[in-house]
Order: C-alpha cells, then sequence, then structure tokens
C-alpha cells in the first residue's frame, strides 16, 4: 500500500486500463456493461480494500466513470473543430501549472479531466438531442424554400429514394422505426426490435433490407407496394450495420460492426454463404463493385480500406486515414468513394489497386454519400456541418451547398428527376433550390 499505487489510489493506477476497456467497449468488442462494471468493480475494491471514506469514495468513482466514457465525453468536442483544443488544454495546463508549482500535477489532472469529461458529455447529449428550439430555427430554411419538409418522425438515420421517387425509405434509431412515403398515399411506419440505421434495396426483386445495429436480425419488405415480408437472422453476427446486394445473383452483403466481419447470404433461404473477417476495426459501411465482384468495406474505428472477393474471400486492404463512413462504387469506372469525415473530404480509390487517386471537398463530419452516376456528382450529407454539398466529379468541384439543419445522417438521390433527400434531425426533406454555391 505504500507503493506507487498506493500513493495514487487505486483509481488513479486503474485509469490506462479504464481507458482501453472504454475504447474497447465503444467499438463494440465486448459489451458496453462490461465497462461500467468495472468502474463498480473498482469502486468496491477502493472501499473494502483501500478504506476510501465516503467523500474519497465518490470522488474516485467520478473519476473512473469518467474514464470509461472518454469517447462520448471526447465526442461532445467533435462537432466544432477548434473545441478539441481548447479541451486538450484545458487538461494540460492545470497539470503543468501545478507541476511547476509543488509537483503535485496528478490531482490537478485529475480534477480538469473530469471537468473536460463532464463538458464534452453534456455537448454531445445537446448535439444528439432533438431540441424543439433547433427544429423550430431550421423551419425558417423551410420557409424559405430551401427544401420542402416530408412528413416522418424526428431524428431519422438513413434514407432511400426508389425510382421516380416513390416511396422513399427512412429508419428511425430512436423510436425503432421503419418508415415509407408512398406518393399520393399515408405515411406507413412499423415497429421493429432493434435500431434500423441503414438499408440497401433490391430493386430487381422489389425488396428492401433493413439490418439492425446491436442485433443479427435484418427486416426484409417490399418496396411498392410496401410491406413487411420477413424477419430473418444472421449466423454468428452480432450486430448488422452495412448492407448491400449483389445484383447478378441477388445475394445479400451484411457487414458487422462488433465482429469486424462480411457476411454473405443466399437470397431466397438467407444461408450464410460467405463468412470473412476483416481483422481489427469497426465495419461501418458496404458497397459490391457489381462488374468485378468485389464488396469495399468502410471502418470508422480504424484507417483502412477493404477489399473482399465475393466468390473466394481473399481480402485485400490499404490504410486510407483514421475513420472513414459511407462507401459507394463506380463500377463502369473502377473508382470507390469514401466518405472522411475529419478530413472534410470525399476519397476518390482505384478499385484495383486502392490507391487514393484525389480528394474531393466536403463539409466538416462528411457521414453519408449518395452516387449520381447519370449526371456525374456526387451528394455528401455533413452530419456536423448540418450541410449537403453536390460535387461535379469531372473537375472535382462543388457546385452547389444546401444548408439543411442540425445533423444530417443520410443522403439519397433519385436516379429518375437527380432530386436530393436528406435525413437529419427534425426529419426527411427534399432539397431544392435555392441552394448556397
Amino acid at each position: 500500500m505504500n507503493g506507487r499505487i498506493g500513493k495514487l489510489s487505486f483509481f488513479s493506477a486503474l485509469f490506462l486500463l479504464a481507458a482501453h476497456c472504454s475504447i474497447a467497449a465503444y467499438s463494440y468488442y465486448v459489451p458496453r456493461w462490461l465497462s461500467f462494471s468495472i468502474v463498480a468493480g473498482a469502486a468496491a475494491a477502493g472501499r473494502f480494500l483501500f478504506r476510501f471514506d465516503s467523500r474519497r469514495l465518490v470522488y474516485e468513482t467520478i473519476f473512473a466513470a469518467c474514464a470509461v466514457n472518454i469517447p462520448f465525453g471526447a465526442g461532445g468536442y467533435i462537432y466544432k473543430p477548434w473545441t478539441a483544443a481548447v479541451a486538450a488544454a484545458a487538461c494540460i495546463l492545470p497539470a503543468a501549472a501545478a507541476a511547476a508549482v509543488n509537483r503535485k500535477w496528478w490531482p490537478a489532472f485529475r480534477w480538469s479531466f473530469i471537468a473536460v469529461v463532464s463538458i464534452g458529455f453534456l455537448f454531445s447529449a445537446y448535439m444528439r438531442s432533438d431540441l424543439g428550439s433547433r427544429c423550430s430555427a431550421a423551419a425558417e430554411n423551410i420557409a424559405a424554400g430551401s427544401f420542402s419538409p416530408l412528413p416522418s418522425f424526428r431524428n431519422p438515420y438513413g434514407v432511400y429514394v426508389a425510382p421516380g421517387g416513390c416511396p422513399a425509405f427512412s429508419c428511425y434509431s430512436m423510436e425503432r422505426k421503419i418508415g415509407a412515403l408512398p406518393c399520393g398515399g399515408a405515411p406507413a411506419y412499423f415497429d421493429v426490435p432493434g435500431n434500423p440505421q441503414r438499408m440497401t434495396a433490391d430493386t430487381p426483386r422489389n425488396r428492401i433490407y433493413f439490418p439492425l445495429r446491436g442485433t443479427p436480425v435484418f427486416i426484409i419488405a417490399k418496396i411498392q407496394p410496401f410491406e413487411l415480408l420477413k424477419t430473418a437472422a444472421v449466423p454468428g453476427a452480432a450486430s448488422l450495420l452495412g448492407a448491400d446486394v449483389s445484383l447478378k445473383d441477388g445475394r445479400l452483403v451484411f457487414v458487422d460492426e462488433r465482429r469486424h466481419s462480411l457476411f454473405v447470404l443466399d437470397p431466397d433461404s438467407f444461408e450464410v454463404k460467405l463468412s470473412v473477417p476483416l481483422g481489427w476495426g469497426a465495419a461501418y459501411s458496404v458497397a459490391v463493385d457489381q462488374a468485378r465482384g468485389f464488396a469495399f468495406v468502410s471502418d470508422w474505428a480504424g484507417g483502412f480500406l477493404h477489399r473482399v472477393n465475393l466468390e473466394t474471400g481473399v481480402v485485400k486492404k490499404r490504410w486510407i486515414g483514421l475513420s472513414s463512413f459511407s462507401i459507394k462504387t463506380d463500377s463502369e469506372k473502377g473508382l470507390v468513394y469514401l466518405a472522411r469525415p475529419f478530413r472534410s473530404r470525399i476519397a476518390v480509390v482505384d478499385a484495383e489497386s486502392l490507391e487514393v487517386l484525389r480528394l474531393l471537398p466536403a463539409g466538416y463530419g462528411v457521414r453519408d454519400l449518395a452516387l449520381d452516376t447519370k449526371r456525374n456528382r456526387i451528394a455528401a450529407g455533413n452530419y456536423f456541418d448540418g450541410t449537403v454539398d453536390v460535387v461535379n466529379l469531372k473537375d472535382g468541384k462543388r457546385t452547389r451547398r444546401y444548408d439543411v439543419g442540425p445533423l444530417v445522417r443520410g443522403v439519397a438521390v433519385d436516379p429518375a428527376s437527380g432530386e436530393i433527400y436528406a435525413a437529419w434531425t427534425c426529419g426527411l426533406s427534399k432539397l431544392a433550390h435555392p441552394a448556397r454555391r
């Protein structure tokens, strides 16, 4: 008890372990409850082994809870780039000042650390909340004609538009619903046993698939007329997120962020035909190169782009840079488009070599992409900026920017009309002029 651990306290020595477990928990390698169990277990150990009094026990528990919640606390500072530097300075400067005066830098660091993580937690909770005042303020853009709202719940995550704009689909993770907005008909919504965030359509078979994040389950629905067909589970999966369809044979391609694996399923029996582990990371989105028989997988927790041969399961990967989200393929040109949220760019990658050919402009926190090959452009939904950018693929220049509203999570293009749809905090909207160039 008189050594280093005794001086710094049990919780202080546990800091790095808690941080590592926190990262693991939020990367879905272990259940989230495990990271909080560490706090409870350490509190019990501190109480009975080190005989902390009640005041010390509360303080140490708060510190450990902040350590476990580093990702969520730090997440509050990524909505505006400059706040991350302020948060880092707020942690380091008090500790440095204390070290210069009396060398007791650790207590100063811990108090500033608690404050920074707690404030970041509040920032993150505020930005993710659905406040009526924020949606009311965004209504000014609607009144000005920037876009037209569509009837829906708030906080939609994804959007898909069938050719001709009928119907438009969306999914609502917080409400655990999926919905369709048919032309000339009333919106239809269905409760589902999980958190739908993304979807993919098989138009030749008139089907649309909704993977449920946090579960191995996906929902199959009919596109027109919209109706639920079946609920199925993927054996060996844990948390489905991204999905695509191989149009050649209709096989379903899913990625599991917790297992960081790719699954290929038969479209009729839903039997797993291929299961490919991708190594360390957290798979987010998948896109099939229909001409080459490849599936490309993005990784929001790591920095690799993965290419999987759908026949052999052979994986090729290349370092692209930390964190990538939506991914789209242009089979005709042999290109892959990858959303890079913290670089505010769209990476254009060669499908064969996986070499980054160029970077296209996007907003801060670009999260979702919609490729419009007919008009040679790509739409980018920018989560933190609350905007949607339209980029000309010929010259790589941004042609338009739509000011939509807080937290744009999904974007889609009607292949027939070229109209752009956006899913954001306050609902689902069809974008129209005027737009900011």
